[in-house]
């Protein structure tokens, strides 16, 4: 497997998301502007529509984070927000104890509860 790149889009991890939801944006935007944002590949579902892997379904994308590997796995919503953690060294610790049994339950609980009401964020 061949590690993230930030000079080969092909080799870069990407995150797929509905680009008219303020929140997603702003977490999107705030990725961007963090060393490790150079390593992916944003593609909001609106703007880049054309952008999306063949596979996925527009309805999807709006209702959950996608994140893809560079060895094209694909992961949703809250095990999504658990990939992109790993990928900050002061987060990556929160992603292992949201991964834990029992938390990660909760997590995804949470996570659908935001992602369900997340038009109702103002940022």
């Amino acid at each position: 497997m061949q590690t993230p790149s930030p000079h080969n889009d092909s080799l870069k991890m990407s995150i797929c998301y509905d680009d008219t939801c303020s929140l997603c944006s702003h977490i999107v935007g705030k990725i961007k502007n963090t060393p490790q944002g150079r390593f992916f590949k944003f593609i909001g579902v609106y703007e880049n529509r054309e952008k999306l892997p063949v596979n996925f379904k527009q309805a999807e994308v709006e209702r959950d984070v996608h994140f893809i590997d560079p060895a094209g796995e694909i992961y949703k919503g809250a095990d999504a927000i658990l990939k992109i953690l790993n990928h900050y060294p002061y987060l990556k610790y929160f992603a292992r104890v949201f991964g834990l049994p029992g938390i990660k339950f909760l997590f995804k609980k949470i996570y659908r509860l935001i992602a369900d009401n997340r038009h109702k964020f103002k940022v």
